[in-house]
């Protein structure tokens, strides 16, 4: 009987022909190398390589592959441990048969302690077509690894067709957007439009994002404009064997992105900018529903004993609070919840008072508090946005 690819699997692994190669994540914005995804090569015993497309399709058909996934991982682990104080994060794509694993996290977590890696530098795999089949015993899978503080990325993101569900479902920390994706559907507005509402999802997710197969300026461009975090692709760097990635993680050359927040950055860029000037500005900044009795503080550095939500009317209590005297009267007059909407039904744009408020500390303030009315479309409720202005602390 002839030897079949599996034979010749577990024979490579003896004789030391199966090599772990790293492909380097970039920063999108710094150029610095933050990540690396573990790849795998065979080099047979003339030295020729074999690319994985070459033998894990065919792997992939038996439980071979898990042991290939093993591999990759433990020679993930001896890298990072190997790097010390210099290692990155590197993930390592785990086939979906490892759903039947059994306890596949535990062993997870007893590889990453024989080699003391942390587990914020190891991240799982799998890819988003996986989930087409035992979907449900996919998501509870990634459950248990989620259980054991260890990160799960989605490869290929966008070349399926449960991508919403399993964000919904899997505890998912990046997303990795496919690489056909990016390439063929940018190419029309539409796309670009398509694969930024992606990224605009992530990023409401609090997920890391990651584009792969980035291979010119204008891609990384485009993904720079998409707020994407991470760049993977031979733009700057392809796979490479142990030794190249050491070596590389060792430097402190960043690769060039000549990234312009201004000019480049995308929408969640330049609203982080904004939103920085204003806390500056603005120290406390309450969202108010007048309607709903409600409110949320956005940022409070004024004092820390109001609660970040509750009801309108205890807010104002708190605020009466903290002033003395007639400050009370005319903080009450001014903005508590019926003298707003009073303020509202005749017409007014905004309302706007100074008051003296005394800390808890005994220190006094002088705040201009500026209440400004808005409208949301989806709602007919009475929203105002409340900018509290430090003008001057007062001995």
């Amino acid at each position: 009987m002839e030897p079949t690819i599996v034979d010749d699997l577990f024979e490579a692994m003896e004789s030391h022909e199966l090599i772990a190669y790293y492909q380097p994540q970039y920063n999108a914005n710094t150029g610095i190398l933050v990540s690396a995804e573990a790849l795998v090569r065979w080099r047979d015993a003339e030295g020729n390589i074999k690319m994985p497309s070459e033998f894990i399709p065919e792997l992939e058909k038996t439980n071979a592959i898990t042991y290939l996934d093993w591999f990759v991982a433990e020679e993930a682990c001896k890298t990072i441990k190997e790097l010390g104080d210099r290692a990155v994060p590197i993930s390592v794509n785990f086939s979906q048969r490892h759903v039947n694993e059994k306890d596949f996290a535990s062993r997870l977590e007893r590889l990453l302690k024989r080699y003391e890696v942390d587990k914020n530098l190891f991240e799982v795999e799998i890819t988003e077509t996986a989930f087409l089949d035992e979907y449900e015993n996919i998501v509870n899978w990634g459950k248990d690894i989620h259980e054991k503080g260890i990160k799960i990325a989605i490869d290929d993101f966008g070349s399926g067709s449960t991508s919403i569900k399993l964000l919904a479902e899997m505890p998912v920390s990046v997303l990795k957007i496919d690489k056909g994706l990016m390439q063929e559907t940018s190419k029309t507005a539409e796309g670009k439009v398509a694969i930024e509402s992606i990224f605009y999802l992530a990023h409401r997710l609090n997920l890391e994002t990651v584009a792969e197969g980035v291979e010119s300026s204008s891609q990384l461009k485009l993904m720079q404009s998409f707020d994407c975090q991470k760049i993977q692709g031979f733009l700057f760097a392809k796979p490479m064997p142990k030794e190249e990635f050491m070596l590389l993680c060792g430097s402190s050359k960043n690769v060039a992105v000549n990234y312009d927040v201004l000019t480049d950055g995308g929408h969640f860029g330049t609203i982080d900018l904004l939103l920085e000037a204003i806390y500056k500005k603005y120290p406390l900044i309450v969202y108010g529903n007048l309607s709903k009795n409600s409110y949320l503080i956005m940022k409070n550095n004024v004092d820390n004993f109001i609660p970040s939500t509750g009801s309108f009317d205890e807010l104002t209590q708190a605020g009466i609070a903290m002033r003395e005297g007639e400050e009370k009267v005319i903080f009450n007059n001014t903005f508590s919840r019926l003298a707003l909407l009073k303020a509202y039904k005749e017409g007014k744009e905004m309302v706007q008072e100074v008051s003296i408020v005394t800390k808890k500390d005994g220190k006094k303030l002088k705040i201009l508090t500026n209440d400004y009315f808005v409208k949301m479309p989806s709602s007919n409720d009475i929203i105002i946005i409340g900018f509290n202005d430090i003008i001057e602390e007062i001995s």
